[in-house]
């Protein structure tokens, strides 16, 4: 059976805790959490260890010092480079990228272990929460597999909406009048084969700060023939209110230089060639399991 690898990304210990959670109710655990960090915090292991504790999960914490831009690239493929050395990659597994200021439902990983086997690319979303929402997240809900908060009909009408677009984006990308990078794979939450990520050799690690990677990896999975499925509606994912790091456009974003250039499909800098970064250090929690 394939099995069904989350990969977590952060540089804050906010959340953490409830994402875990999220993770400690699924329906189907997944075979393997790895939070992978964008900065090396103590607190951050202590924030993990204490909830490994509090929920049974086991989970491998993956450090090193921040290198002064947000690489949501190399985080990312850290954590792939790090569960390469500890699984078979033959088989047919699967990788569910997270950020750790969200929190899944109850059925997030079996429906992408489900979904995911039909076309391989599952093109999802998440729903921001407001404030009020975030504080009145229900723990004990989530614990029961229940939903820990009520979405208003503004949310759902807008995932029924962004489905709708990103199915169309779909049809005219299969026609040939689509853009490359869409449908989107939004970085805080989508899924690809372990064997389409490496098709591509991993996020391009040339992206630094906050925006396009993700639509970077998406042109690139796409253009080596993975074929997408529409989830958005389908798979629930609570985005826990914070303030943002993101710009307030799309152009503004640094990337935008380097994703309107014609890069290859199989990236130059990636998990087989990883930017420049301190050491890593890694951590299994709770303190001295096995992962």
């Amino acid at each position: 059976m394939p099995r069904q690898h989350v990969i977590l990304c952060t540089h804050t210990t906010l959340h953490v805790r409830r994402c875990l959670l999220g993770f400690a109710a699924q329906t189907r655990p997944p075979d393997s959490i790895t939070l992978s960090c964008d900065v090396e915090q103590q607190d951050i292991v202590d924030v993990v260890d204490r909830s490994c504790t509090e929920t049974g999960l086991r989970v491998r914490v993956l450090q090193r010092a921040h290198a002064g831009a947000a690489r949501c690239s190399q985080v990312r493929n850290n954590a792939v480079r790090d569960l390469l050395n500890r699984i078979d990659p033959s088989g047919a597994d699967r990788l569910i990228f997270l950020d750790g200021d969200t929190v899944p439902s109850a059925d997030m990983v079996a429906r992408h272990e489900i979904l995911g086997a039909e076309r391989g690319l599952v093109s999802t979303f998440r729903v921001n929460l407001t404030p009020e929402q975030t504080d009145r997240f229900d723990e004990a809900a989530l614990r029961d597999q229940r939903e820990p908060v009520a979405l208003t009909a503004a949310q759902r009408t807008e995932l029924d909406r962004r489905h709708a677009r990103y199915a169309r984006q779909l049809l005219w990308r299969r026609i040939g009048l689509g853009k490359p990078h869409k449908p989107r794979l939004i970085g805080g939450h989508f899924s690809t084969p372990l064997r389409a990520y490496l098709d591509v050799n991993g996020c391009d690690e040339a992206y630094q700060g906050y925006g396009q990677e993700d639509d970077d990896l998406a042109r690139r999975l796409h253009g080596a023939g993975w074929r997408s499925v529409i989830a958005v509606r389908d798979i629930i994912v609570y985005h826990l209110h914070h303030p943002t790091r993101a710009p307030a456009s799309w152009d503004s974003a640094p990337g935008v230089a380097r994703f309107r250039r014609k890069t290859p499909i199989r990236t130059e800098l990636g998990l087989d060639r990883p930017a420049p970064q301190g050491p890593i250090v890694a951590v299994d929690c709770p303190r001295g399991a096995r992962p």
